[in-house]
């Protein structure tokens, strides 16, 4: 889920205790809505210049452990207080604060568990905060020692969608009554990419009819209805007009960036260590190398790092490469937000420039499109021509066949003469002229009439009909004996005139069709998610929890405990100080053993024997080092119980609800 969704669903109650934080107060009293604060990298920036120490440390664990997936609240804090570093009064105190400024969110599932998760939209940004990997790009003299890894020249993933799409724009992609992809339509859709299953297994992507369709498909599919280019009705997945002309208008360089915003969201979310890999990325600039050490010692797992960085050489983003027997790696395109502002509009301009980049026509019908021509124009080449060669030069060929495709969708040949003029700054070459002369004079010479055809069982029948005045008026034409040439703008009165006369029509059935066909499919079942492939969403599956954190809920019976107990070590009797130990147990929390200044004592267990007891936990250390240990009760003082700073938390119970 992403922020606007997660705000959309907050409880009143959170939502007021979100607002009353002086940096959002501040954001949205100047005319911010709460969603484009809450998912502001200039807030996020603020919060994490002024947060305390015990809320960033646990934001930095959830982002390494957790990233953007939903993880329970009791299994995070039995997993925290493992690390060593964490009291389980820390971490629920941490996770209430982080909740409560708009960073956490709450559900609970129908059992009654419950689950924080950061938006994943958010996520890459509190990592590039938190997490960030403080690589410097090699010098230039340690670039050209650089050896790059042999690999085949791939294109950029928006190249490799337009190509994948144009084949759908072509011939459609019909679905069965089930909503699956038949297997000769996958294969005509895979044919135009380079990318292979293979290279998208390792992602474990899930997706309806998985047997039937490649993986490399089911990514063409799942882009292609995200970004609006594709839509699915009823059944058939088609091209949306609207939608391809939004996102060709597009810079091809801005293309690759929101195609990898959209790859980090829907296939690193699910794997932490993935996620925190795509997340690092964007901090990088394109075409300078880096070494993958200065990543991974960040925490990302060097699987994960491996799965990410082959990914993004298959979409033609990245390549590898070797310094000095160190893997190392470049990204070929700008993924993220790693420009200055003035690295901005230079690119900016760039990009502009390359949107104008002339594409060439040959005398023998030929094209050749430099790699800058924009997505609009390769777009409409795909629509009028056929694609002989796809790399980093890609040539199409006008033929009397693409010639006839683009006049049955709609192109005359003054419109294709101008576009061809206008793509590559020049008149077009004689030869080519002439051709699509004489080409378009043989179009649109005959028609098809749009008619249908009312088929009688035999010629007595034919003639009842003609006998029915109203009926007859419908039939156009008689076709030999028993057959009629029908209107089909008057097809629903003659079928309601059939019927009233006796003739009611036996509808007609496609071949292989199967009866009861229709209504929700597999892939359209249960979710609003547009794509096609299953991102795994737990949170969207559950409405957010209304309970409020307050420091009652939290520590249970705490306006009951004597204040002295937290405040400051005191001696107490031995039955006093069991006792105060047996609330420290049922909190989770420390004990500060001596005097003011003494050291942390984190209670495991409470042993007892005859009139005597003892404590059994460990000593805090520096950087959360266990040294374990056992109490006697005599060396269990001065003592009292150590609570992080609870300011921020409402005291007394809310409503559930707010």
């Amino acid at each position: 889920m992403n922020v606007r969704d997660c705000v959309a669903g907050l409880p009143e109650s959170v939502r007021r205790r979100i607002l009353s934080d002086p940096a959002v107060r501040d954001r949205v009293s100047g005319g911010m809505e709460l969603p484009d604060v809450l998912s502001s990298p200039e807030w996020a920036a603020e919060w994490a210049s002024r947060a305390d120490r015990l809320r960033k440390e646990a934001l930095r664990r959830i982002l390494l452990v957790y990233g953007a997936t939903a993880f329970e609240e009791e299994k995070s804090e039995e997993e925290a207080l493992r690390d060593g570093r964490w009291t389980g009064a820390e971490w629920r105190v941490a996770l209430a604060g982080l909740r409560l400024t708009g960073i956490l969110y709450a559900i609970r599932k129908t059992w009654g568990d419950r689950l924080y998760f950061v938006p994943a939209d958010m996520a890459a940004v509190w990592q590039r905060l938190l997490l960030p990997a403080f690589a410097d790009p090699l010098d230039e003299s340690e670039a050209r020692e650089t050896a790059a890894a042999a690999a085949p020249f791939r294109l950029p993933l928006s190249l490799e969608l337009l190509s994948a799409w144009s084949a759908i724009r072509r011939a459609g992609l019909p679905l069965t009554s089930k909503g699956a992809v038949s297997k000769p339509s996958a294969a005509r859709l895979v044919s135009a990419m380079r990318l292979t299953a293979e290279e998208l297994e390792p992602l474990g992507l899930a997706y309806p009819y998985r047997d039937q369709l490649p993986v490399h498909a089911a990514l063409a599919l799942d882009l292609g209805l995200c970004t609006g280019v594709l839509r699915k009705r009823d059944r058939e997945i088609s091209v949306s007009a609207a939608g391809a002309e939004a996102w060709m208008a597009r810079s091809a360089q801005s293309a690759d960036a929101e195609l990898y915003r959209m790859a980090m969201l829907r296939y690193a979310v699910p794997d932490p260590g993935r996620h925190l890999a795509a997340a690092a990325v964007c901090a990088c600039r394109a075409f300078e190398w880096y070494r993958d050490r200065d990543f991974l010692r960040i925490g990302i797992a060097p699987s994960a790092w491996e799965v990410w960085m082959n990914l993004l050489v298959s979409f033609g983003w990245a390549e590898r490469g070797t310094f000095r027997g160190e893997a190392v790696f470049r990204l070929l395109a700008e993924l993220g937000d790693a420009r200055t502002p003035e690295d901005r509009e230079s690119r900016t301009e760039e990009g502009f420039a390359e949107r104008f980049e002339r594409f060439l026509v040959q005398p023998d019908g030929e094209i050749f499109v430099p790699p800058g021509v924009g997505l609009a124009e390769r777009w409409q080449l795909e629509a009028v021509s056929e694609r002989v060669t796809a790399d980093r030069m890609f040539v199409y060929r006008l033929t009397a066949a693409t010639v006839r495709r683009a006049y049955d969708s709609g192109w005359r040949e003054g419109e294709l003469r101008r576009f061809l003029e206008r793509g590559s700054g020049a008149a077009l070459p004689g030869p080519v002229e002439e051709a699509l002369r004489d080409w378009f004079r043989a179009l649109g010479k005959v028609r098809v009439v749009d008619a249908m055809l009312l088929r009688t069982e035999d010629a007595g029948t034919a003639e009842r009909l003609l006998q029915d005045e109203e009926a007859a008026g419908w039939l156009l034409e008689r076709v030999g004996d028993r057959d009629f040439i029908v209107d089909p703008a008057h097809a629903k009165e003659l079928v309601a005139r059939l019927e009233k006369i006796g003739f009611p029509p036996a509808p007609d059935r496609a071949e292989g069709s199967e009866p009861g066909a229709g209504g929700e499919t597999e892939a359209d079942a249960g979710t609003s998610d547009p794509g096609w492939i299953y991102t795994g969403s737990v949170p969207s599956l559950y409405r957010q929890d209304g309970t409020l954190e307050t420091a009652g809920r939290l520590f249970p019976g705490l306006s009951d405990v004597p204040p002295g107990w937290l405040r400051q070590t005191g001696s107490y009797h031995s039955t006093t100080r069991r006792e105060l130990v047996r609330r420290a147990l049922d909190w989770r929390a420390a004990l500060q053993v001596g005097e003011d200044g003494g050291r942390l004592f984190v209670p495991d267990a409470l042993e007892t024997s005859g009139d005597g007891w003892q404590v059994r936990g460990r000593w805090g250390g520096p950087d959360g080092a266990e040294e374990p240990d056992t109490l006697p009760a005599d060396r269990c003082s001065p003592l009292r119980i150590v609570l992080p700073d609870l300011e921020p938390l409402p005291f007394a119970d809310a409503p559930a609800n707010g």
